[in-house]
């Protein structure tokens, strides 16, 4: 079974007039001013932040997609500009397919709990990395996605049978 850690970006959270790392992985890529300023003459609308009641929202509907899928959840962070979802899944599920329906849920969900139709939500795209070994999941689970909460995040993460009692 793979993991796979799944990040979704807020719209327009993340402009080419910062220091950013390409999707793509070529590394640290300098601001670009006139590419940030062709993106914001072109924008549909304002960049999303999600407020606290929206993260939940998200929160929510991410669990809600895998109790509803054969995936499953072993750790979710949302913060204001973006998403991590660690998860797996034993069928034959291209990633990339996975995430577009987290993304399409998670987004109507959004629109649906602010009454509107239409609003972007998240940027094209998303970052799947597939978890190699059992050292990097546990370093996610332990310390990369709890750390989130530092960044107004919620973290959740899947109860182990001796946790909680």
């Amino acid at each position: 079974m793979a993991v796979y850690m799944i990040t979704l970006h807020s719209y327009r959270s993340w402009n080419a007039d910062r220091r950013h790392v390409r999707r793509d992985r070529q590394g640290i890529q300098k601001p670009n001013l006139k590419l940030a300023t062709h993106r914001d003459q072109i924008a549909k609308q304002q960049a999303v932040e999600l407020n606290l009641k929206e993260r939940r929202i998200a929160c929510e509907a991410v669990i809600e997609v895998c109790q509803n899928t054969d995936r499953k959840l072993h750790a979710l962070t949302v913060v204001p500009n973006h998403i991590h979802i660690l998860c797996s899944w034993t069928n034959e599920q291209l990633p990339q397919n996975a995430a577009a329906h987290f993304k399409r849920i998670v987004g109507m969900k959004l629109s649906h709990a602010k009454g509107t139709t239409g609003h972007r939500w998240f940027s094209r795209g998303q970052d799947i990395e597939r978890i190699a070994d059992r050292k990097h999941f546990e370093y996610l689970i332990q310390t990369y996605l709890p750390r989130h909460r530092e960044q107004n995040g919620i973290f959740w993460q899947e109860m182990k049978p001796s946790e909680g009692m």
